[in-house]
């Protein structure tokens, strides 16, 4: 029987969000406002001067008007906005004009999660987001809950979900009576993580940003900002070529602050601990997130690294949970910057009694290597040809491609095998980097063995295993008979097993 009464805060009666909540609805309303209004709003202020009297108040009372509206919209919003829980159930009753009910039951919510925006730090208050099952939507938020409030409701629906699906994990771990912290990212962490970033992603953001604003502005001021851009193509075209190496310099010094700025407001206070029935993550400067992953929910981990990772001694830690993929993407669980030490901690927190699990190790065939080898080349190779066959240094470039692309590939092929145990499976890959994934045996949701013409007449076969946390692990060009028990075995163990997995 689940107790909805926790800390003389009874759950059962209706009860609105926070006071608080008017403010941030007021702001949020007012946001999306000027966020579609922001060009003409900028025209108008420029344009003021040129405006009568008659035209002025009639802007200001549509201002005056349209601000009314926000803050009656806000009020009505508020007052109408109940939530309780009843016979295992976590009702919302929202709306003025057109009510809405929504029912969501208690043993249906995979995660309870909360953020924290700077505005709701000042208001001292949450959001807390209820994502279910077999959905690509929130199907709860609330954005303006007293944090003891938040914290309440979280810990009540987390207790339900570990009572109704603990775990044999759970119940063998000393270490899950207690609060447990398994790491803190420092300033100096975040700095490294930040310098090993893909600066390419940060200079495509920057970019697309910048090009929204151009793009918004010369439809106002088109005569101005055609100016501006032939000023600054002039200067670049007269200026020397010590001119624009010191300004990619500088552009590129700006471009990993940017990094390392973004990497820092995202992660800032990182800690991941280990509480009763599931793990939870902090992080964030500007906007806190509290994710609470249930053990269960837990589907693999896996871990990355790059060149320049390597150098550092650290990796990025991905763990994934299970649900549909859009809500996957929104909700992972990373942890950018775990040495070796912080890595074991976790796959022990995770994978019991993975220190006596003994390993056998598959690698692919090399027929894989010759595969990926000549699909390089020829994609590549063909197209150049193709398009400019006339020109010497096309074939010179075709035959510096095929030492290349053999190079790449052979790292490819030498990183890319399969480790099992009874209870476990582990499986590498990577290129110039390296990623793992780990996982238990009975979570597999799904398996597929494919056997084209080409791997008959080799004796291979390629193994796809699929998760509910919508990544899939394949293991391309095994030896025939690993693959068939390995298929044989990963699906008894599904079929087998009596133990929950999400």
């Amino acid at each position: 029987m689940l107790l909805i009464k926790m800390n003389n805060q009874d759950f059962s009666q209706a009860q609105r969000q926070s006071w608080r909540g008017l403010i941030l609805f007021f702001s949020i309303s007012l946001k999306n406002i000027i966020k579609a209004l922001w060009p003409a709003i900028i025209l108008l202020l420029l344009k003021q001067n040129s405006l009568d009297d008659s035209q002025l108040y009639l802007i200001w009372f549509a201002i005056a008007f349209l601000f009314l509206l926000i803050v009656a919209n806000t009020v009505m919003y508020f007052m109408n906005f109940y939530f309780y829980i009843k016979e295992s159930e976590l009702i919302i009753e929202k709306g003025f004009f057109k009510k809405v009910k929504i029912i969501i039951p208690l043993d249906k919510i995979q995660s309870i999660n909360t953020k924290q925006s700077i505005l709701q730090q000042l208001l001292k208050v949450v959001s807390l987001e209820i994502d279910t099952a077999g959905s690509s939507q929130k199907e709860a938020k609330f954005i303006s809950l007293n944090r003891e409030t938040a914290e309440r409701l979280q810990g009540l629906l987390s207790e339900y979900k570990g009572s109704k699906y603990e775990t044999p994990e759970s119940q063998l771990s000393e270490s899950s009576i207690h609060e447990k912290t398994i790491l803190k990212l420092n300033f100096w962490d975040l700095f490294k993580i930040g310098l090993s970033e893909n600066h390419l992603k940060s200079l495509l953001v920057i970019y697309l940003f910048l090009s929204g604003i151009y793009q918004q502005l010369k439809d106002l001021f088109s005569n101005r900002i055609e100016d501006a851009t032939n000023q600054a193509g002039g200067i670049l075209e007269n200026s020397g070529a010590v001119f624009i190496t010191v300004l990619l310099i500088i552009s590129l010094l700006l471009l990993i602050a940017f990094s390392v700025f973004m990497v820092i407001l995202r992660y800032y206070n990182l800690q991941f601990t280990r509480q009763e029935n599931a793990f939870l993550l902090k992080s964030g400067l500007l906007n806190k997130k509290d994710i609470l992953l249930p053990y269960s929910k837990i589907q693999l981990i896996s871990w990355n690294s790059n060149p320049i990772r390597k150098l550092m001694d650290f990796v990025s830690v991905h763990i994934t949970q299970a649900s549909n993929i859009d809500l996957n993407k929104k909700q992972a669980i990373i942890i950018p910057g775990c040495n070796k030490t912080h890595l074991e901690r976790i796959k022990n927190e995770i994978f019991i009694n993975l220190q006596d699990e003994s390993w056998t190790t598959h690698k692919s065939h090399n027929m894989f290597f010759i595969r990926l080898w000549v699909i390089r080349i020829f994609i590549l190779s063909i197209l150049l040809i193709l398009i400019i066959p006339d020109y010497w240094e096309t074939y010179i470039f075709v035959c510096f491609w095929i030492i290349i692309s053999g190079v790449f590939t052979y790292f490819s092929y030498k990183k890319r095998f399969l480790k099992i145990s009874k209870n476990y499976l582990q499986i590498s890959k990577g290129c110039i980097g390296k990623e793992l994934s780990m996982m238990s045996n009975y979570k597999v949701q799904m398996l597929k063995l494919n056997q084209n013409f080409f791997q008959k007449r080799r004796k291979t076969a390629t193994v796809t295993i699929y998760t509910s946390g919508s990544k899939k692990l394949i293991i391309p060009y095994l030896q025939e008979n690993i693959a068939y028990d390995l298929y044989n075995y990963l699906l008894f163990v599904t079929e087998s097993t009596e133990r929950n997995w999400m």
